[in-house]
């Protein structure tokens, strides 16, 4: 991977295994998120395989869209679509209930192709939705999803924001 194909501009956000950073890509003129592993060896790398193999089965315009996974020196890095819009955290409160009703139907069904896949994402909570222009839901982050087959991940659960599964 050459990374001078893209243009790195500001950070987008960090995590306990990465950080994100918004990209223009020269080469398909888009803006992108890029997804960097904190630690190149290790459970880390291995989380950003399972997440990339896990999206890129799937296609959902609630599920945030992966175009390309590569690997340089040993750091994997997810490119993926940039979502331009705040997190479901962020947005001002309180939330018109037609406006809960339909970003909720939306997370249902993203939910719903994950689950029909087999995947549990483990990880739903208001920072891992983003809401774009036209109040369109794209679910992230599937870091901790598993399939359902297996055993869950050890994860940090908060009492605000239990998975669902």
């Amino acid at each position: 991977m050459d990374l001078d194909r893209f243009e790195l501009k500001d950070l987008l956000g960090e995590g306990s295994t990465g950080r994100v950073v918004r990209g223009y890509d020269r080469l398909t003129g888009r803006e992108v998120a890029l997804k960097f592993v904190r630690e190149p060896s290790g459970a880390d790398a291995g989380l950003f395989l399972r997440e990339f193999r896990l999206l890129a089965c799937l296609t959902h315009p609630n599920l945030v869209k992966v175009h390309e996974l590569w690997v340089q020196g040993g750091m994997p890095v997810i490119v993926m679509e940039f979502l331009d819009g705040p997190t479901l955290e962020r947005l001002p409160k309180p939330l018109e209930e037609a406006r809960v009703r339909s970003l909720g139907a939306q997370l249902a069904s993203a939910l719903g192709e994950l689950h029909d896949a087999s995947i549990v994402h483990a990880d739903v909570k208001p920072s891992n939705i983003h809401v774009l222009s036209g109040d369109r839901a794209v679910l992230v982050d599937l870091g901790f999803a598993v399939m359902a087959s297996s055993e869950l991940p050890p994860i940090g659960l908060s009492p605000l924001y239990a998975p669902p599964e």
